[in-house]
């Protein structure tokens, strides 16, 4: 089974899962024909579920390339929790 997060894909493997990111290529980049402008970057293999979720969000924190403080970065932290774990009951109440 495949299952899409926003710009992430989970692809399940028994009790585990495989973590991908869907990225954009480099602008400069030309593309072939046929080629597409996302590729996907491999996150991890055979991880369980709750650590797919954690390393999604520290995925999307190191996309931000600010310095921060420690209670800057706990906050950013809880606020990516917040907004998957409201995504996850919004698609379990449907």
């Amino acid at each position: 089974m495949t299952i899409e997060i926003e710009n992430y894909i989970l692809e399940q493997r028994d009790d585990r899962f495989d973590l991908f990111q869907i990225k954009e290529t480099d602008p400069n980049h030309r593309l072939s024909k046929g080629e597409t402008n996302e590729r996907l970057v491999t996150i991890g293999y055979s991880m369980p579920l709750k650590r797919c979720l954690e390393k999604m969000i520290y995925n999307n924190l190191n996309d931000r390339k600010d310095v921060v403080s420690l209670r800057e970065f706990l906050n950013c932290w809880k606020s990516e929790e917040a907004k998957l774990e409201s995504l996850l009951k919004g698609v379990m109440n449907a």
